[in-house]
């Protein structure tokens, strides 16, 4: 019987990570958080006054193209916003943008800092980066943008909230071999409905902010080599 892996992501999620897990294992989603509606006139109003400086859509997640397109549609901005091209990261992402009608032009598999890196190489300052996203997001992608002298407009259009315990999937017999956390929230609400039950097992911190997280619950970790699929790879060998 295979050994497995609690990952905190959606299970839609894992055909783009199951590639890079070793076969010995089987990745199992737990997904502590569950995506609600969110929306921020503010920052669209923003948006709606640079839309001429606008070059590239930048989008680091699958659950933001559909509300993105649904609130820009009752806006009026659709037909300006869905000409831009978009950088995606990952192919799970890219694929929810073409399913909205967005033009993918490039897609990463790096993480937003690397494709801050991308979007830096292949357009030229100043230009306007559109960024729909969570209304709690990571940073990299922004910090990175606004230092290769970007105009970057963060544009929060769904919220991630805590699941409640019966909306979990039931998770296989015994503990697993490891227990990947994929960002600081994540990692907080999973202690709080595990209450320490894997706390033996080897916790891998998918980035930076998620590592000072555990550290903070006093879980003994590691963190990625790198916070992407590769680098998954890399921790789960090192594991086994």
């Amino acid at each position: 019987m295979k050994g497995w892996v609690l990952i905190t992501r959606e299970a839609q999620d894992l055909p783009e990570l199951r590639p890079w897990v070793p076969e010995e294992l089987e990745l199992v989603a737990f997904p502590v958080l569950r995506q609600v509606p969110w929306e921020e006139p503010a920052a669209w109003e923003r948006l709606a006054q640079h839309l001429a400086e606008l070059a590239v859509i930048a989008c680091t997640s699958r659950h933001a193209p559909r509300p993105f397109l649904a609130q820009a549609q009752r806006r009026g901005l659709d037909a300006a916003l869905t000409q831009l091209p978009v950088a995606a990261v990952g192919e799970a992402t890219a694929a929810a943008c073409r399913e909205v009608g967005l033009s993918v032009a490039l897609v990463g598999s790096q993480g937003g800092a690397a494709l801050a890196e991308t979007i830096s190489q292949r357009f030229t300052v100043p230009a306007g980066v559109v960024f729909p996203c969570g209304r709690e997001h990571r940073e990299e992608l922004v910090s990175r943008l606004h230092a290769a002298g970007f105009e970057v407009f963060p544009l929060p259009v769904y919220a991630m909230e805590p699941a409640n315990p019966w909306q979990l999937p039931p998770l296989p017999p015994g503990p697993p071999r490891a227990v990947v956390l994929t960002s600081p929230r994540a990692a907080n609400h999973y202690w709080q409905l595990t209450q320490g039950q894997f706390s033996a097992v080897p916790h891998l911190a998918w980035g930076a902010t998620t590592a000072q997280e555990l550290q903070k619950l006093g879980l003994a970790f590691e963190v990625l080599p790198q916070p992407n699929p590769k680098g998954l790879k890399e921790a789960l060998c090192r594991i086994l």
